[in-house]
């Protein structure tokens, strides 16, 4: 569980008992995501997870780290962070990370993108990254990077949403985050918070501020899920459930 401004909270899944917290340090944490960015390793025994947007040291940048946590008292919390500033690499030079994706179909991908839509992406297990050229927006909120999914089934597949208050909300890459179209048709203007697919990806579900929104793949659209059990109202987080 996390709390706002980066501090983690661990719990025992089967007691429900208390164990240890940590909070990212750093002097420039993320300003639009109270939430700071994380996400599990694909290599489940590692008991690693990854968090973004501060600085382990204690300085400035908005770095990926390492949080690894020991299973047995004191469970100790060893941290390491990656040698890339993304803040600094931004397209604007100021804005910190926002969205974090690892890569369950290549667990040598890694996404990362930042508050003015810079969008990252690693080959190698986040030792180099490589910038997207396509986003090159210079505020904040014309796309604020909030959401990276990728495929599960489909090498470099991966979607990219965040504000479409200035042109579109969610884009798509088949190469692995180097390009993207845009894949907004029938979204309204509004700001995607999340985006999940089925188990089969012929379906995506987005979290917007104009409510829920289902993608059907072979019909290149999307629908709105408002109805009577959806009440129209903003929709910040989505999980699928088969």
């Amino acid at each position: 569980a996390q709390y706002p401004g980066g501090s983690y909270y661990l719990f025992d899944n089967a007691t429900g008992n208390y164990m240890t917290n940590w909070t990212m340090p750093g002097t420039q944490k993320p300003n639009y995501g109270w939430m700071l960015p994380a996400k599990n390793t694909y290599n489940p025994v590692s008991d690693t997870i990854l968090m973004a947007g501060g600085n382990i040291t204690g300085g400035g940048g908005s770095y990926l780290c390492r949080l690894k946590i020991a299973r047995t008292s004191p469970y100790a919390v060893n941290t390491s962070q990656y040698n890339y500033d993304f803040r600094s690499h931004s397209n604007n030079t100021t804005s910190g990370i926002s969205a974090l994706e690892s890569c369950p179909a290549q667990p040598e991908k890694l996404y990362v993108a930042t508050e003015d839509g810079t969008f990252f992406y690693s080959n190698d297990a986040g030792t180099n990254w490589n910038k997207s050229t396509t986003f090159s927006v210079g505020g904040g909120w014309y796309l604020y990077g909030s959401t990276i999914l990728s495929s599960r089934l489909t090498r470099d597949l991966v979607w990219y949403g965040g504000s479409g208050y200035g042109g579109a909300a969610i884009f798509k890459s088949t190469d692995g985050g180097v390009s993207f179209t845009s894949m907004s048709n029938g979204l309204p203007q509004t700001l995607v918070h999340e985006i999940v697919s089925n188990l089969t990806e012929s379906m995506l579900f987005a979290a917007t501020d104009a409510g829920p929104y289902v993608y059907i793949v072979a019909d290149n659209t999307w629908y709105p899920m408002i109805g009577a059990d959806n009440p129209i109202q903003n929709y910040t987080a989505v999980e699928y459930i088969s």
